[in-house]
């Protein structure tokens, strides 16, 4: 809150300060000095006729606005000649698109638990609860029976690092 009011004041301080150094020019004329062309501009006969006739176009183009008509159909962009085509394509991808979102959207709400973590802790307390009334230690220090395990000699390990 205190950053937002020094904020503001600063830039009050700001604006009264860029009000204030502003100079004001003089408006200035600008002046041509090239020499004037009096001459009158001619158009040709051909021209006028074109124009009118491409205006004629126009008008009668954009005189039909009934909406249904299939040169007013504004195309979805799957299909720019098949109207039916690109309607039928559009809806369905709208329709899979937003249902497969909603099926996801439920489905990762909803699912059971896809990283094992609710299991493991019940499995935890499981063989804790089980430790406890047999006596054992919680934690076991030879996890796999040692007799079991197979170690290499020590003439195998000469010139081997070993890492602890």
């Amino acid at each position: 809150m205190a950053t937002l009011l020094r904020t503001v004041a600063r830039a009050k301080h700001l604006l009264a300060v860029s009000r204030h150094t502003r100079k004001i020019v003089q408006p200035s004329c600008l002046i041509s000095t090239s020499k004037k062309n009096k001459e009158e501009i001619s158009a040709t006969v051909e021209n006028v006729s074109s124009k009118e006739e491409e205006l004629r176009q126009l008008e009668e183009h954009f005189a039909n606005q009934d909406p249904n008509s299939p040169k007013n159909y504004v195309s979805y962009g799957w299909s720019t000649y098949d109207q039916e085509y690109d309607q039928f394509s559009h809806n369905m991808v709208l329709f899979t698109g937003i249902t497969l979102m909603v099926i996801m959207v439920f489905f990762l709400s909803y699912c059971p638990d896809h990283k094992l973590r609710n299991w493991s802790m019940r499995e935890a307390h499981l063989e804790l609860a089980r430790r406890e009334k047999l006596g054992l230690p919680l934690i076991d220090r030879n996890v796999v029976d040692p007799s079991k395990v197979i170690l290499p000699s020590e003439e195998e390990l000469v010139g081997v690092k070993i890492r602890l």
